[in-house]
């Protein structure tokens, strides 16, 4: 997979996101449609999204758009404890 994005006018803050694959793949989703992205490479992602695990979801969504992360301190957000808590006791991830 390529440095450059496929699509690097398509920016994807995953700053404070639930790391859930449905969220992300669907906020990326929503990133492409937002910004014209055809509808065909919008179904060759979701298809290349949905092809592999966990990992593979991530870099799939790095070779297409560009993702940032904000500058963003867990002790400036209550949730973020709780967020360590339930990741802990259930296995979500929460990107932050």
């Amino acid at each position: 997979m390529s440095e450059e994005p496929e699509f690097p006018e398509v920016t994807l803050d995953l700053t404070n996101v639930d790391g859930n694959a449905f969220v992300l793949i669907g906020k990326c989703r929503k990133a492409m449609l937002k910004h014209g992205v055809p509808d065909y490479k919008i179904d060759e992602f979701l298809d290349e999204a949905t092809s592999g695990d966990y990992d593979y979801l991530l870099r799939a969504i790095m070779t297409y758009v560009h993702v940032e992360f904000s500058d963003f301190t867990p002790e400036e957000d209550e949730s973020w404890e709780c967020a360590q808590k339930h990741t802990s006791t259930s296995g979500t991830i929460w990107v932050g």
